[in-house]
């Protein structure tokens, strides 16, 4: 956990990790669990840019390859269609028909 000073007046500190930081603790994970292909879907907000950026800025450094990123709106609920999108659409109906039937 860093420590970021906040500059007006009172004098605070804010908790928590910058977004390098952050994505090199998520990336430094998928590293050790052999994750090393990523599809990055990431909401199109200030936060989401701002980790989507830091991924691409370190992923090299983690030995994690971003394959592709994707934005989505935030207020999604439904994923379908960008993960449709981010994987096609051939792949996508061939992974689900190769599921079987009541299984997660």
């Amino acid at each position: 956990m860093g420590q970021k000073s906040i500059v007006e007046k009172p004098f605070l500190y804010g908790f928590g990790l910058s977004p390098v930081e952050e994505a090199r603790a998520v990336l430094g994970l998928l590293a050790r669990e052999k994750v090393v292909d990523l599809l990055l879907l990431h909401p199109e907000n200030g936060y989401g840019k701002g980790f989507a950026e830091a991924v691409a800025k370190v992923s090299a450094e983690a030995g994690v390859r971003v394959v592709r990123t994707i934005g989505y709106p935030p207020d999604a609920r439904d994923f379908t269609d960008v993960i449709r999108n981010a994987v096609g659409t051939a792949k996508f109906r061939r992974q689900s028909r190769s599921k079987e039937k009541g299984r997660g």
